[in-house]
């Protein structure tokens, strides 16, 4: 069963498209902590978190800082703090409607139900490092912060209310549909982000057909040159963005689909190593048989014998 089967509401979301789907395939969201409230005037000062905290603000007036910079909040606005930001916040108006949701983007038997609230002015959490999520490397989340720039802010705080919802009525298997229900929030706010950026969109596309080209061409062999002008790139640019979005080099994405379609001819086709090694374009057999084992820690021929 795939991932995307597991969690409740993953496939029906309106969000989630292919480069959603892409972007968030590595994380498996957990809430630890939510709230849906109206407050009077408050303040939190200078204080460092160990997990995400994602703050709507469906009513009234604030100011936050995020890493000593000051701006104002909104009806409508939200608000991401990332772990270990120092950050401040404060509601200004009289009275405030404040929906907020503590959660971790990878899940952690050992980390994530830890959830003890941290006070204001903590800054020192030294001596809760086993605690605290770990960096993003994720090139949409691993860098985003502050105040989001939402297209339908509306969707946003339906879903935040749909979450603490669930998440007091503490029934059995709420956890794990709360966490499908945080993931479709986290697809609908990364879809509403890059809606914003036409460009990286359109690079995004560029680049994924330029993955596309690499996986359905194992037997080419690949000029980095020409597929940075089919997508509009500088050739460095290309190398930079398509490991960025792929996680990997297209050189080292060219070997890893001749390997695969290496193992497919040994396989199936019966073929010998010197007949795939010549079908795919190697230089030698012996070229074949020394990528081949740096990909896969054996060589074809003990791969052959393992499947015989």
């Amino acid at each position: 069963m795939s991932r995307k089967e597991k969690i409740p509401g993953f496939i029906e979301s309106e969000a989630l498209d292919s480069k959603s789907i892409w972007m968030l395939s590595n994380l498996n969201p957990y809430l630890r902590q939510s709230g849906n409230q109206w407050r009077p005037r408050w303040n939190i000062k200078g204080r460092k978190l160990l997990d995400y905290l994602l703050v709507f603000i469906a009513s009234g007036k604030g100011v936050f800082s995020l890493d000593g910079k000051d701006f104002t909040v909104n009806s409508g606005d939200a608000v991401l703090i990332p772990p270990d930001t120092i950050h401040n916040m404060s509601g200004t108006s009289e009275k405030m409607h404040c929906i907020y949701l503590h959660f971790d983007l990878i899940y952690s038997a050992e980390r994530s139900h830890w959830n003890a609230c941290i006070p204001p002015g903590t800054q020192d959490l030294s001596n809760f490092d086993e605690f605290m999520h770990p960096k993003i490397s994720d090139t949409f989340w691993g860098k985003l912060k502050g105040k989001l720039q939402l297209i339908n802010s509306n969707k946003i705080k339906a879903l935040m209310i749909r979450i603490c919802s669930l998440h007091t009525d503490c029934k059995a298997d709420n956890a794990l549909i709360t966490s499908g229900i945080l993931l479709e929030l986290l697809a609908e706010i990364q879809a509403q982000i890059l809606g914003h950026d036409k460009e990286n969109i359109l690079n995004y596309d560029r680049l994924i057909n330029a993955g596309k080209y690499i996986s359905e061409h194992p037997d080419l062999s690949i000029n980095i040159k020409d597929l940075a002008k089919k997508s509009g790139l500088s050739e460095s640019h290309f190398r930079r963005s398509f490991r960025r979005i792929h996680g990997i080099s297209p050189k080292a994405m060219h070997m890893q689909v001749r390997i695969r379609k290496s193992c497919e001819l040994l396989s199936y086709w019966n073929m010998n190593v010197s007949e795939t090694a010549e079908q795919l374009n190697f230089h030698s057999i012996y070229s074949f048989s020394r990528t081949f084992k740096n990909i896969l820690g054996i060589s074809p021929s003990q791969y052959l014998r393992n499947i015989s």
